[in-house]
């Protein structure tokens, strides 16, 4: 092979190289800007996560304090008809003794 023909083989080669050079170039861009937006995409699904557990602990608060509150108000109703009755029996005993 003459040394002209090797020449021209190897000027081919060094542009398909460079061609090859510039694609992966490309490709490794690319790949780091879909890293990029991966990254972006979980961080956003991490704060909507959490922010979705504190919703769910505020409500479980919340809910916790309408049952005490509820609670209270039983107890508050089964005292009122206790001394309902109560005063039912004294007011029943008072006209006896009229």
């Amino acid at each position: 092979m003459g040394l002209e023909k090797r020449a021209s083989l190897d000027v081919v080669a060094v542009a398909w190289l460079g061609k090859e050079q510039d694609e992966l170039l490309q490709t490794m861009e690319r790949l780091c800007s879909e890293h990029g937006t991966a990254h972006e995409k979980h961080d956003q699904a991490f704060r909507e996560h959490d922010q979705t557990c504190q919703e769910r602990n505020d409500a479980q608060q919340k809910v916790s304090s309408l049952q005490a509150e509820l609670g209270n108000v039983m107890t508050q109703k089964l005292e009122a008809e206790s001394i309902s009755v109560g005063l039912a029996v004294d007011l029943a005993e008072a006209r006896r003794n009229l």
